[in-house]
């Protein structure tokens, strides 16, 4: 069983200037649902909406691994003064969170 995990996310890592809409994929090896809640806003305007969805993709042929699709809607588009924005994961299956 996994533990939940606090997932720091800055706009070098989002390059979500102007967008309205952030996806991201965080690699878990479980194929669980996941839960996903926002821990810290500094910046970036009001989340609408916050999905995070287990899907397994195929690193190598015949090799699948699970990850969290998780997207982030907003209700402007972000500006260029957004900082940072964290949220908090959680799988039950997860192995562990990494985020390219």
């Amino acid at each position: 069983m996994s533990t939940p995990t606090r997932l720091v996310l800055n706009e070098a890592d989002l390059q979500s200037v102007g967008n309205r809409q952030v996806t991201i994929n965080i690699l878990t090896d479980g194929l669980e649902p996941p839960l996903a809640t926002l821990d810290t806003n500094l910046g970036y305007p009001a989340i609408r909406d916050l999905y995070a969805t287990a899907r397994s993709i195929m690193t190598a042929p015949g090799v699948a691994r699970g990850h969290i699709v998780l997207t982030m809607r907003f209700e402007n588009p972000v500006p260029a003064t957004a900082n940072k924005l964290a949220v908090t994961l959680y799988q039950k299956d997860a192995t562990s969170y990494t985020f390219p």
